[in-house]
């Protein structure tokens, strides 16, 4: 299990946060992982994902660089098509008002351009679906 820098987490979950109040939406986001209970719905988890290239490393000058591969979920009731391409819809809007801020965060500048999958459906239940964006995240942490 590779370190994940918890500052760096709170950085990403107060700008999701920001995006998702700048678009009106009233959904919590939360860093967890996807359990097979439906919980409140709609509702954001954000979590990591393992990647061959996430350690971080430490350098000589005192940054760091932070990788941060990480999926964002979107789960929601869908009872119809319709509740389907509104899920599509508000993660590709979440996506692309995030991924433009997402390189300056205030401890934190993205090395390489941060870049985001279009939302895929995970899985269904009868009670829940499951949408998903993975992204690819690159950071260096600032010297103090």
């Amino acid at each position: 299990m590779n370190y994940v820098n918890p500052e760096l987490v709170k950085q990403i979950l107060d700008l999701f946060e920001e995006v998702i109040k700048a678009n009106g939406e009233q959904v919590e986001i939360h860093f967890e992982e996807l359990t097979a209970e439906p919980g409140p719905l709609p509702r954001l988890m954000l979590s990591t994902r393992n990647s061959s290239t996430d350690a971080s490393t430490g350098y000589i000058s005192g940054e760091y660089a932070c990788p941060f591969p990480c999926l964002l979920t979107l789960r929601i009731a869908a009872e119809d098509e319709q509740d389907r391409l509104d899920a599509d819809k508000y993660l590709r809007s979440l996506t692309s008002a995030f991924l433009p801020k997402a390189t300056i965060l205030p401890d934190f500048v993205a090395y390489r351009k941060p870049t985001a999958s279009i939302p895929y459906c995970l899985g269904r239940t009868s009670a829940f679906e499951d949408w998903q964006v993975t992204f690819d995240l690159n950071y260096i942490q600032k010297p103090e």
